[in-house]
């Protein structure tokens, strides 16, 4: 009994001392367990996603950036000219550039109720102007546009004057013409200038973007320049001197013609 009580109590305190080691290295193992996956698969999942996102997210970032850019060839009514736009984000859009129009006709004969005149023609237009466009619907190339133009060149000018004699009185000869005749030095001509304001506001609508989707892209404007009415100016000479008196009138009947249209087709190119 004494030998069989012993045994016993070996085997009791062996499976103590076994089952204590076990609980003390258990704790240490899942411990080490843990570390090494948390160091492990977790890391490398968080990695690999992170890595997916960059290839996904950065191809458009960097196309976003590098191409809001523009150069554009413009030309219309105000004559032609270069364009730079720059793209704040899909909603808006500036632009910055200047156009020309410089027109000179001479001796453009022309017939005013019957009578020959000869007139030399002058206008210079030129201006840069910048410009805001708004894109209502992200997908579309409608928008609205305002801005401010600053004209270098605002102004035109005609002189007129007779391209052959005039004859008065009949002479009874059956010639045609009459006693007395005045040459056009001796009648004298006309010359009529306008001109506007420098700083003069844009308003408009248009289609296509100032940055194109693709590496080029046709575009069209249509808005118009508020000039505020313009200034006129007479002068005369010879025996129609006496027009010059005629300005104020004519002034009146410009003030009414305050607004430049404007219709301007665009070639972009993004970069």
């Amino acid at each position: 009994w004494k030998i069989l009580h012993l045994n016993t109590k070996k085997s009791i305190m062996k499976q103590a001392f076994t089952l204590s080691i076990f609980i003390f290295v258990l704790p240490v193992l899942s411990f080490a367990q843990d570390a090494e996956t948390e160091g492990t698969t977790p890391e490398q999942n968080v990695d690999t996603s992170a890595l997916a996102q960059e290839v996904a997210i950065t191809p458009l970032v960097d196309t976003e950036k590098k191409h809001r850019h523009a150069i554009a060839l413009d030309f219309g009514a105000q004559g032609v000219g270069l364009d730079y736009g720059y793209s704040l984000n899909r909603h808006f859009a500036m632009h910055l550039g200047y156009m020309m129009l410089p027109v000179s006709i001479e001796d453009y004969a022309y017939d005013f109720q019957g009578t020959k005149t000869q007139m030399d023609i002058n206008v210079k237009f030129s201006h840069m102007a910048l410009k805001l466009d708004y894109y209502p619907f992200s997908w579309s190339g409608f928008k609205l546009m305002a801005g401010v133009a600053y004209f270098l060149d605002n102004e035109a000018d005609v002189n007129i004057m007779l391209d052959e004699s005039i004859y008065f009185g009949d002479d009874g000869d059956g010639d045609g013409f009459g006693d007395f005749e005045f040459t056009p030095d001796e009648i004298g001509n006309i010359d009529v200038g306008v001109d506007w304001e420098a700083f003069n506001p844009y308003f408009g609508f248009g289609f296509g973007r100032a940055v194109p989707d693709g590496y080029m892209d046709f575009g069209m404007d249509m808005g118009m320049f508020y000039m505020g009415s313009p200034n006129v100016s007479v002068d005369a000479t010879g025996m129609l001197e006496d027009t010059s008196k005629e300005e104020e009138q004519l002034q009146a009947n410009f003030a009414d013609y305050k607004w430049l249209p404007q219709l301007n087709f665009r070639i972009s190119f993004r970069f």
